[in-house]
């Protein structure tokens, strides 16, 4: 079947399972509702733009879906979009989703050794990661490893390695001390486990973290407006909207989470 949807411009088919299948491999198509089951799918679908709702079969005419099939195949831009649609509604990657709900709740942290040199680096010059940095050049390995020894030996500084039930490392936590009671949180996911809900996961427990060992009472974090997924999970690891900044030169969002 993926093979077939794959080589497909417009599909018909059932409301069903095979909807999914559709979206994930970006197959506009037209769905038929044979069976009480795929009757909210076909609405929802069709409300999103995703799939044309042809309504029940046994209220079916030919030319009805002779009509919507000759209008669909006769619309590049129209198939595009609901392509579009169905592609960013499933990504494919729901399993994912189940294993790392169940990781990531077990989520640990460690503080920074020597060995983890290498690993911050790659986990930095990530484009992902360069895109939501104030400053976004690509960082030389040789800059990376003076900064990484200046780190290790700054007594204001703490960098966490979080790792899931596994073991493996999922991203990163640093902090970077204002004063007594106050510091800066900056905070990296490992590509491999982005969109799972990591971040703001790793934000929690690294606050909770500079708390309860560093005696924190303020942590602070500076977002670009448009990185609005890092916003989102400030947000939910209980972090609250301040105001505006200026951070290297660029309007920052800042946002609190003062210890309970």
């Amino acid at each position: 079947m993926p093979e077939q949807i794959a080589h497909a411009d417009v599909a018909i088919g059932g409301a069903g399972t095979t909807s999914w299948e559709m979206c994930f491999l970006g197959l506009p198509g037209l769905g038929v509702v044979l069976a009480d089951n795929q009757q909210g799918v076909a609405d929802e679908l069709s409300k999103q733009g995703i799939l044309v709702n042809l309504g029940r079969s046994s209220e079916l005419a030919q030319s009805t879906v002779a009509t919507e099939l000759r209008r669909l195949a006769g619309s590049p831009s129209a198939r595009r979009e609901m392509s579009v649609r169905g592609r960013a509604l499933v990504d494919g990657r729901g399993a994912e989703r189940v294993v790392s709900a169940l990781n990531r709740d077990s989520l640990s942290v460690r503080l920074l050794e020597e060995a983890d040199c290498n690993l911050l680096w790659e986990w930095a010059n990530d484009p992902v990661a360069r895109a939501s940095a104030f400053s976004s050049e690509t960082i030389p390995w040789d800059d990376h490893v003076a900064w990484f020894q200046r780190k290790l030996k700054d007594p204001n500084c703490r960098i966490l390695i979080a790792l899931d039930a596994l073991a493996a490392p999922t991203g990163q936590i640093r902090f970077e001390r204002r004063g007594p009671s106050e510091a800066d949180i900056d905070v990296t996911v490992d590509n491999r486990f982005r969109g799972l809900g990591y971040a703001s996961r790793l934000i929690d427990r690294g606050a909770k973290w500079a708390f309860e060992e560093w005696g924190l009472i303020q942590v602070n974090a500076f977002v670009k407006p448009e990185n609005i997924a890092s916003a989102k999970a400030f947000e939910r690891s209980g972090f609250k909207r301040i105001g505006a900044a200026t951070v290297k030169g660029h309007v920052a969002t800042h946002y609190v989470r003062t210890a309970k």
